[in-house]
């Protein structure tokens, strides 16, 4: 999982603005959800994801107020 911290609040506007530029780059959407975004490359998929942070996180990451969640799974290459 990796995460972008802003210092803004984020949407899922700005979701959308990373799965757009992933499409871009060849990525297809597969799901839209109203709080998650759903692409696949090839026999990757990634989950995006954006929100304000929460409060309890708030005081010790400021002054950034929103983040941008990308989770990424792809099937293992292996050599026998």
């Amino acid at each position: 999982m990796a995460r972008r911290l802003s210092r803004r609040a984020l949407t899922m506007r700005d979701a959308h603005l990373a799965a757009e530029r992933l499409q871009q780059r060849g990525w297809k959407v597969l799901k839209v959800l109203p709080e998650t975004i759903v692409l696949m490359s090839g026999q990757w998929l990634v989950a995006l994801t954006a929100a304000p942070l929460p409060d309890t996180l708030r005081g010790r990451l400021a002054p950034y107020k929103g983040v941008l969640v990308l989770m990424l799974t792809g099937k293992q290459c292996a050599r026998s």
